[in-house]
């Protein structure tokens, strides 16, 4: 039987974080890559077969995972909890630095995966304005 390997992104503006594990929960590789579909396409070309990637769905994340997806097991979308995302706000406004990196919300977890949603329900709302 194949190994799955699980991948965790951290996805913004300008780079991709990644945490990549074997089904034992063994890190296989972490790192960091520019957001760009050429890095992301070189990328794949080092991750084991076969794989599954975990995103939190935000508004960078729609073209990642429309790339991701015919060369992934299976491509996974998170929305994000509301409280998490107040919480962050207040830790921004009050000048406290963000500590939990992909190491931290992937890598030291295991598989399963994230809870999911479907990819229309969070990206195409941002398109067309609605919520």
């Amino acid at each position: 039987m194949e190994t799955m390997y699980y991948i965790g992104l951290d996805v913004h503006k300008k780079t991709i974080d990644h945490c990549v594990k074997a089904g034992s929960g063994r890190i296989y590789a972490a790192g960091s890559i520019p957001a760009t579909p050429p890095a992301l396409d070189m990328w794949m070309k080092t991750l084991p077969q076969p794989w599954t990637a975990a995103m939190e769905a935000t508004i960078f994340t729609a073209w990642i995972s429309d790339h991701l997806q015919p060369h992934a097991a299976a491509v996974k979308l998170r929305a994000e909890d509301p409280e998490e995302f107040y919480a962050r706000a207040l830790q921004s406004a009050s000048g406290e630095r963000r500590s939990n990196s992909i190491q931290e919300r992937f890598c030291l977890t295991s598989p399963p995966l994230l809870p999911t949603c479907p990819p229309d329900a969070i990206f195409y709302s941002f398109s067309s304005g609605q919520k």
